[in-house]
C-alpha cells in the first residue's frame, strides 16, 4: 500500500461503486482520494461487511424458533464444475485425483452444489434426464446463491477487472468462490489460484493439499 493518491480508475472503481459501498466507506470514514492503490484492502474490508451482514440475518432469522426443531450443524463443500467433470469425462489427467477427492469430501461432509455449477456441468448434455444421472440429488445437495454472495461476487470481479488481470477469468468462477465464503463452505476445485487471490478466507481443498 501506498499514501499515494490513487490512479483514476481506483477513484472511479469507488465512485461508481453502489450505495452499499459507499456507505460502507462512509462508515470507515475512508475519502475516496486517499483510497490504497491496491485494491485489496478495500476489497477486503468489503467482504469483512458482506460476511457480518450475511451472519446478522441468519442470527435473526432463527430467533424464536424451537431450538430443537433446528438440525444439527454438518459440514458442507461446494463442488466445482471442473471436479465433476474430470469425473464423469474420466479425464484422463484429473479423474483419479477429482474421484478419491469427492469420496473424501463425502465421507465427512454435505456435497453441495449452486445453480451455477449445475449450468456449468450441464453444456456437455443434451437431455436433463442426463444430468441428473451426473448430478443426483441423493449426493449433492441443491443451494440457492444467496444474494450476498452475487453481491460479494460482482464486487470481486470488479477487483479483477480493475486491477487488469493477465489470464481470463468467468464471472461464474466469482460467484463460486463467494457463495463458498458466504455460506461457511469448504470448496473442491481443481483450479484454486483466482479463489485464493479474491477469497482469502475461504478454505480451498486442491490439488497438492490433501
Amino acid at each position: 500500500m501506498t499514501g499515494a493518491p490513487p490512479p483514476a480508475a481506483l477513484v472511479g472503481y469507488a465512485r461508481e461503486a453502489d450505495p452499499l459501498l459507499r456507505e460502507f466507506l462512509a462508515r470507515k470514514g475512508r475519502d475516496l482520494e486517499g483510497l490504497p492503490v491496491d485494491l485489496r484492502p478495500v476489497h477486503e474490508a468489503l467482504t469483512d461487511y458482506v460476511l457480518r451482514g450475511a451472519r446478522e440475518r441468519d442470527t435473526s432469522h432463527e430467533h424464536g424458533r424451537d431450538p430443537g426443531a433446528h438440525p444439527e450443524q454438518v459440514m458442507a463443500v461446494l463442488v466445482d464444475s471442473n471436479v465433476i467433470l474430470d469425473v464423469a469425462t474420466e479425464n484422463p489427467e484429473w479423474s483419479e485425483w477429482s474421484s478419491e477427492a469427492l469420496a473424501r469430501a463425502a465421507d465427512s461432509s454435505v456435497l453441495v452444489i449452486n445453480p451455477i455449477v449445475f449450468a456449468e456441468v450441464s453444456v456437455g448434455y443434451a437431455r436433463v434426464e442426463d444430468l441428473e444421472t451426473v448430478l443426483p440429488p441423493d449426493v449433492y445437495r441443491r443451494d440457492p446463491l444467496p444474494y450476498e454472495a452475487a453481491f460479494l461476487a460482482g464486487k470481486s470481479f470488479l477487483a479483477y477487472k480493475r486491477r487488469g488481470g493477465s489470464r481470463p477469468v468467468p464471472l461464474p468462477d466469482f460467484y463460486i468462490g463467494a457463495h463458498a465464503l458466504v455460506a461457511g463452505y469448504e470448496l473442491l476445485t481443481r483450479d484454486a489460484r483466482t479463489y485464493r487471490t479474491y477469497f482469502p478466507r475461504l478454505t480451498v481443498i486442491a490439488p497438492g493439499e490433501r
